[in-house]
């Protein structure tokens, strides 16, 4: 049993298919005060068929609902937001389909003849390759905030504050602290414990990977040095602009 390092991320909250694709609709459209009515339009489905799905995903504290008070005569519009454990389930669905494809992926290098380097690479393509993700969390009340030391006023400080949020996206609990030479990144949790365990010399460096990729993508290359179970209770990425050099 692994001692040291971060631990598994959760599993995805119990939904089902219909309910997770309102969710991640609801998160498309903002995550915030979104209309009834807007959901069931963009679905493209009836208002009184979303309903259900709107109500379960609100017994099971992964939306949270609201009236408007318009002042109008009738029943108020219900309005919905993700709640900070709605985006958590969010992102328990990614990494559980990302952790289930890098698996694959290390089987194949680790039977091709591939190395570290190439798990690398990979991890490059993928960090250079994500688009924003639609349910980065957001401060809704309930959340606990990502701890970032300084704010985004450079261009450096906000490549990293984007790792930070495509790392907590991915399920990883990412943690961000200023230091002399860079930044620091501990990561808490990780969504591919188990296969990072077995074969740590290529998921961690297609972590690492993904990480330069995308302050690469940022527009701010660095180096990036993943430190896989550096703590009892995490990994720690280390990440050097390369204008710091």
């Amino acid at each position: 049993m692994q001692d040291f390092g971060p631990r598994p991320t959760p599993h995805p909250a119990n939904t089902t298919p219909a309910q997770y694709k309102v969710l991640r609709t609801v998160a498309a459209l903002g995550g915030r005060d979104i209309r009834h009515a807007d959901i069931a339009k963009t679905l493209g489905g009836h208002p009184n068929a979303v309903r259900p799905h709107l109500e379960a995903l609100v017994s099971a504290q992964l939306l949270s609902a609201g009236e408007i008070r318009d002042g109008h005569r009738g029943r108020p519009p219900r309005i919905y937001h993700v709640t900070s454990k709605g985006h958590a389930a969010l992102s328990q669905h990614t990494a559980a389909g990302n952790g289930a494809l890098v698996g694959a992926l290390t089987a194949f290098m680790l039977t091709s003849g591939h190395g570290p380097e190439d798990a690398h690479r990979v991890g490059r393509i993928w960090g250079d390759a994500l688009e924003d993700s639609p349910h980065s969390p957001t401060n809704d009340g309930d959340a606990t905030p990502i701890s970032r030391s300084t704010p985004a006023a450079d261009a450096p400080t906000q490549a990293v504050t984007r790792v930070v949020d495509v790392m907590d996206s991915l399920g990883f609990e990412p943690d961000l602290q200023a230091v002399e030479s860079g930044h620091t990144v501990t990561l808490k949790a990780c969504p591919m414990l188990e296969l990072a365990q077995q074969n740590p010399e290529f998921i961690c460096r297609i972590h690492e990977g993904l990480i330069a990729g995308v302050m690469e993508r940022e527009g701010t290359p660095a180096q990036v040095h993943l430190h896989p179970f550096a703590t009892q209770t995490a990994c720690q990425v280390h990440i050097t602009p390369q204008r710091q050099l």
